[in-house]
């Protein structure tokens, strides 16, 4: 017969798992490990989902003066008589959970601890009550810890912690231990960045008096997901980077395997893999506990359930939304869109965050990395990635709804309904617009294009996202895929967007795309981004005339382009581009080594935004313009193979337009 499943399903007490003889996944020499050199104070930080609570209650019931030793029966920590002698049962703890939800006013959050400290003494106020070891300053405070103030008070709150530890230690003589769970939630919860500094501040005062040499306490524990700065002092911290516990939170590969072969659903391990998986924790590869014993628990009552995202009902992401908003637009929008299309970015990982340090883009992405939105690329590396499907769906749900706030009240509706429209000049025009007054970049990077675009399309079911593509869905059975460019430079536009249609093209068929049950129905758009600007084509309005032009755009370029090449260059480079030269298209490119040397165009003033496109003096004057005044320093042979390359593509999507003409003809 199965075993019932209920690991941290709404139950994190260690002994109602054990005496319900619920299936639990043995994490106990999680206790060897920690005792075997604990300090006066030890964070202990994971993501959301990972077991935390569980471990901090199994600690206290292996601990706790009255220690059940059944319920360890079995369990590998059973095999340890030595640390079994030492340990066992031989102190008073006191655990406190500093669990919350979001409020917006310190008065919030005083009333929140307020009650959570009632409820300690409710726990522990009979026999407090009753003892004869209690001095009379004891006896007093225990008298107003029954009846506290009815306003709460602040000097009152931060002397608490420390009152209720030195009656535990008259009580039993005992230095005590002190376990603290989710110590990091309420700062995590304040809604405010300023409210978060504030309550740090309370913490701090809080903590300080049982931290700092007080000999009524053997050590100190506290657990959460971040490790918040200042919050303690020569405290021991383990966090994700680090190796110490690394598979005593969250479910490793060959746990997870058990698991789910004792459950009879080990044909499934592929999808908790893709789902649930890929956390890079101490050179291990780590499973979300929560995940994944949610996932079975449907599994179990309905053997055809797909699997979904469990983690984000855990809690909140406002501590990462209201960090974002707080960052440096453009490059917290670059990292966030590398991450959406399946790019690592680059982290200089800080163990330690402060509330003041969030608007710093650096903390930013660290905090993301300890609250479980990023992992390592590989154990030493300095990369990191979104891990699995389930964090990719809540990273983009939190992302994009960043984006969106930002953007007009109507622009994503209007972009959105030109879509499904096939109207491509209200959307360059929307979304030029939406640059020019959202962005502080001259020419906004490729992924901040990519996002913000994605973003303004939330509104219809995404069913598809690669690094440069989307894929669109509504209620109709109307699909759009739209492949995204980031063109060099103004010139390169049209050729980009009708390398994108091309692109589309090709990738149609393919399954991880969803356009293969729409077929004919997709619509195809190619989008490119420059300077700002937006360029938006869509297959339908594909021709001859429009590949030609854009082919002699790119003509011009590789023109411009070897002007501007050293003299020493000059002649490597006209024999890289002999291809370019020989295309049927390209008839009136200089044929001699003496072209080389004559001047480009007579430049004027900086070309006027409607003729970027109109005429090929007008396309030469543009480029030359951009390169003269554009701040970035042109790689030349990396525009001359770009060139080669889009000519490329534009001559294979010319012949097949053509061979589409004859045969429709």
């Amino acid at each position: 017969m199965k075993k019932k499943i209920s690991i941290n399903l709404g139950a994190n007490a260690f002994s109602d798992l054990i005496r319900g003889g619920y299936h639990y996944i043995d994490k106990s020499l999680f206790i060897r490990d920690f005792l075997r050199n604990p300090g006066q104070v030890n964070v202990i930080t994971r993501p959301r989902g990972f077991g935390k609570s569980l471990n901090l209650s199994m600690l206290k019931s292996y601990l706790e003066i009255g220690a059940n030793p059944v319920l360890f029966d079995g369990l590998a920590i059973q095999q340890e008589k030595e640390l079994h002698d030492k340990h066992f049962g031989k102190y008073p703890v006191l655990r406190v959970s500093l669990a919350s939800d979001d409020f917006s006013t310190f008065d919030q959050c005083l009333k929140r601890f307020s009650f959570t400290l009632q409820d300690l003494f409710a726990q522990n106020l009979s026999f407090l009550a009753s003892s004869s070891r209690l001095g009379k300053i004891s006896r007093a405070r225990l008298e107003i810890f029954t009846n506290p103030p009815s306003v709460p008070n602040e000097a009152f709150l931060i002397m608490s912690l420390k009152a209720v530890t030195a009656m535990f230690y008259e009580h039993y003589g005992k230095p005590v231990v002190i376990l603290i769970d989710d110590y990091d939630s309420m700062i995590a919860h304040a809604v405010p960045l300023e409210l978060k500094k504030r309550i740090q501040d309370f913490l701090s005062g809080l903590f300080a008096p049982i931290f700092k040499g007080n000999r009524q306490v053997e050590f100190v524990v506290l657990t959460g997901c971040l490790w918040i700065a200042n919050s303690a002092n020569n405290e021991i911290a383990s966090t994700v980077s680090h190796p110490r516990y690394a598979d005593s939170f969250g479910l490793t590969e060959d746990e997870l395997a058990k698991v789910l072969e004792a459950l009879g659903l080990s044909h499934n391990l592929p999808a908790f893999q893709e789902w649930y998986g890929a956390y890079l924790i101490g050179g291990k590869r780590i499973y979300n506990t929560w995940s994944v014993m949610s996932y079975c628990n449907a599994l179990l009552s309905n053997p055809t359930a797909v699997p979904k995202c469990y983690w984000a009902n855990t809690s909140g992401s406002d501590i990462l939304f209201d960090a974002f908003s707080k960052a440096e637009s453009e490059n917290a929008l670059t990292d966030l869109e590398r991450l959406v299309f399946a790019q690592p970015v680059r982290i200089a990982l800080q163990n330690s965050i402060s509330p003041g340090d969030f608007p710093n883009l650096s903390s930013i992405l660290s905090l993301m990395v300890h609250s479980g939105y990023l992992t390592p690329c590989s154990p030493a590396g300095n990369e990191y990635r979104i891990p699995n499907k389930e964090v990719k769906a809540e990273f983009i749900k939190t992302a994009l709804a960043w984006v969106k706030e930002r953007a007009p009240e109507d622009l994503s509706a209007k972009v959105v309904s030109s879509i499904w429209n096939a109207d491509t000049e209200t959307i360059q025009n929307a979304l030029s617009g939406f640059f020019t007054t959202q962005s502080s970049s001259e020419n906004p990077p490729k992924h901040a294009c990519n996002l913000l675009l994605l973003g303004l399309m939330n509104d219809g079911e995404i069913t598809g996202t690669g690094e440069t593509f989307i894929t669109l869905a509504n209620k109709s059975s109307k699909t759009a895929a739209l492949e995204l460019k980031k063109s060099y430079v103004l010139l390169y536009m049209l050729a980009d967007a009708l390398q994108g249609v091309m692109r589309i093209r090709e990738r149609g068929a393919e399954k991880d795309l969803a356009l293969s049950d729409y077929g004919a129905k997709a619509m195809h758009f190619g989008i490119s981004f420059c300077m700002k600007k937006c360029l938006c084509l869509i297959e339908s309005a594909v021709n001859p005339e429009l590949i030609e032009s854009a082919i002699g755009d790119m003509q011009a370029a590789t023109w411009c382009i070897r002007q501007r090449i050293d003299k020493k260059s000059r002649l490597q480079a006209s024999r890289r581009m002999r291809k370019l030269n020989q295309l049927p298209l390209l008839s009136d490119a200089p044929d001699s080594e003496s072209a080389l040397l004559v001047p480009p165009p007579p430049l004027l003033d900086a070309p006027d935004s409607e003729s970027w496109f109109t005429g090929r003096e007008s396309a030469l004057e543009a480029f030359n313009y951009t390169l003269d005044h554009e701040k970035t320093n042109f790689n030349f042979e990396l525009l001359l193979e770009t060139t080669a390359k889009l000519v490329d593509d534009l001559n294979r999507l010319l012949i097949a337009e053509r061979i589409g003409i004859e045969d429709r003809g």
